[in-house]
């Protein structure tokens, strides 16, 4: 009987983590003024993207921004290869990269 408890734990503790890993990840929601969408460039940290998820018609939206240089800058937080998948960017040692297949692109070259 032990045995069969401690097999279900472990399944289930497999089956939650595979869970947590595929799925698409949800950022704090932008600002909204009306239909627009506000972030405080102010607030950026050079080469440092924020990211976000907008909400709209029950579809969530994750974009980030990024203070290059001075300027501004915003993208879709999906792969072009593994877009379907949502599982995003993450940011690592002043690169975006793909939490699905690992491809990097370095910030100061996304423009």
């Amino acid at each position: 009987m032990r045995k069969i408890s401690y097999i279900t734990f472990i399944t289930f503790f497999i089956a939650l983590f595979l869970a947590s890993c595929s799925r698409q990840p949800v950022y704090s929601e932008p600002e909204k003024i009306g239909s627009d969408v506000v972030v405080n460039a102010g607030s950026l940290k050079p080469g440092v993207p924020e990211f976000f998820t907008y909400h709209y018609k029950g579809k969530k939206i994750s974009f980030f921004v990024v203070n290059m240089d001075g300027k501004i800058l915003s993208f879709f937080d999906a792969c072009a290869r593994c877009y379907p998948k949502k599982l995003g960017y993450r940011f690592d040692n002043g690169s975006v990269v793909c939490r699905s297949c690992n491809i990097r692109f370095p910030l100061s070259e996304i423009e």
